[in-house]
């Protein structure tokens, strides 16, 4: 790095955040989805539309982040995000009806909006200013292997015991990802974004 604020585990950190939270949310229902229908009867339709509704709230909500990121940091943000996550996983295992699934979605959307690449991009440019850029693509290249890690995991989970002990566990990988957002130290916000300017630098063109 050309940032000598941006340390080596401090990258691993926010990496390990974006591996870790990535895999126990967008991937975790193309994992347990066959056994949660088997489980509660309900339709394809009712059970992927979790994250139909979760990728919805992120949408919604997503105005609202900037302003907030500059007020908070990056770190603060994945932090509370985290914890949405952490907490859906662990209510998820309990929904016995359609109106409880959707609702732990909407936490769970909530959750992913503000602890995905966003605010992790935006923890990299506060801590290394113009030197995130190579870092953040790291940590995406991190946060794509989360399938490659997270779907095999969820399926010899599967084979030991059933989704609800299953999503269990996913929260207690969000525990995880919590302690390596607690390893981080806070990133600099003496400079606020300029409004209708990105808060992270550009990997460049496809």
């Amino acid at each position: 790095m050309t940032d000598r604020h941006l340390t080596g585990r401090t990258l691993f950190c926010i990496g390990m955040t974006q591996l870790i939270n990535w895999g126990i949310t967008f991937y975790m229902p193309g994992v347990f989805g066959t056994a949660i229908m088997a489980d509660t009867g309900w339709s394809s339709v009712l059970t992927f539309s979790g994250l139909t509704i979760a990728m919805l709230v992120m949408g919604f909500i997503s105005p609202l982040i900037g302003p907030l990121m500059a007020r908070t940091g990056g770190r603060t943000l994945m932090m509370a995000g985290t914890l949405a996550i952490i907490l859906s996983c662990f209510l998820m295992a309990f929904t016995r009806s359609t109106a409880s699934w959707i609702a732990v979605w909407l936490l769970m959307g909530a959750g992913m909006r503000l602890a995905l690449y966003d605010a992790a991009f935006a923890l990299l440019v506060e801590t290394a200013g113009a030197g995130a850029r190579r870092a953040v693509s790291l940590v995406t290249l991190l946060g794509g292997l989360a399938s490659a890690v997270f779907w095999p995991a969820g399926a010899a989970l599967l084979h030991i015991t059933g989704w609800r002990y299953a999503v269990i566990v996913y929260g207690c990988a969000g525990i995880v990802s919590l302690l390596f957002l607690s390893a981080i130290p806070a990133g600099n916000r003496s400079q606020p974004p300029v409004a209708g300017q990105p808060t992270f630098p550009a990997i460049g063109k496809a």
